[in-house]
C-alpha cells in the first residue's frame, strides 16, 4: 500500500476568489492583483461587447475593480460567485454608459438642430465644439430650474421618469409634466433661435 501523502486536490476558482476577496477585504494588495489578472481580460471583452468602444470598455473594467478593490465588503457570497457579482457590475455600468451616451446624442440633436454649421477640422474644429457645448448650456439655461434638472437627469444622465421621480422625491406624474412642459419651452426657444438666426 502507498504510504505517500497525496497531493489536495486544486480549490475551484470560485473558492479561491473568495478567498481572495477576505484577503483585499484585509488590504491585501496582492490578492487584489490575483484577481485583477484573473478577471481583466474577460470583463473587457464583456464591456466591450456591450459598448463597442475600447476606451470605454476600458474605463468600465478599471472602474468596477476600483470599485472591488474599495468596497470588497459588498460582495454577498449567498448570492452567488465572486466571478457573476463582478460580471454583473460590468453589466450595469456599461449598460448605463450606453443608455447615458444615447440619451446625450438624443437631446444634442434636438438643441443644435437649430443652428447647423460647417463641418471643421482639427483645432478649429475642437473650439467650435466647445463652443457648441456653450450654445447647448445657454438654451438650458433659459428653462425653469425644475424643467432644467428633469431634462438633465433625463438626457445628460440617462435616469427614467421613474429614476428621475425617486432621486427628486416627486411624483412620477410631476416628472412627466415637467418634462413635457420643458420640451414646449424648448421648442419656443428654438424657434425663437432660428428667428434670430434669420435676422442676424
Amino acid at each position: 500500500m502507498d504510504d505517500k501523502p497525496r497531493p489536495k486536490p486544486a480549490a475551484s476558482s470560485a473558492t479561491r476568489d473568495r478567498e481572495l476577496i477576505a484577503l483585499i477585504s484585509a488590504g491585501n494588495s496582492q490578492a487584489f492583483d490575483q484577481l485583477y489578472n484573473a478577471y481583466a481580460d474577460v470583463a473587457w471583452r464583456f464591456a466591450y461587447q456591450i459598448t463597442g468602444i475600447a476606451e470605454t470598455a476600458e474605463e468600465v473594467v478599471q472602474d468596477v475593480l476600483l470599485a472591488v478593490w474599495r468596497h470588497p465588503e459588498r460582495f454577498n457570497g449567498a448570492r452567488g460567485t465572486v466571478r457573476g457579482w463582478m460580471m454583473g457590475a460590468v453589466h450595469h455600468k456599461a449598460v448605463d454608459y450606453v443608455r447615458r451616451s444615447a440619451a446625450r446624442q438624443r437631446l444634442h440633436g434636438i438643441l443644435v438642430a437649430a443652428h447647423p454649421h460647417p463641418v471643421a477640422k482639427s483645432v478649429e474644429e475642437q473650439v467650435f465644439s466647445q463652443f457648441r457645448e456653450q450654445q447647448v448650456w445657454q438654451i438650458l439655461r433659459q428653462l425653469s430650474s425644475k424643467q432644467r434638472v428633469v431634462l438633465i437627469l433625463a438626457y445628460y444622465r440617462g435616469h427614467t421618469q421613474g429614476e428621475i421621480a425617486l432621486i427628486l422625491g416627486i411624483p412620477l406624474g410631476t416628472v412627466k409634466t415637467r418634462t413635457h412642459a420643458a420640451m414646449h419651452r424648448l421648442a419656443d426657444v428654438l424657434r425663437e433661435a432660428q428667428v434670430d438666426n434669420r435676422l442676424t
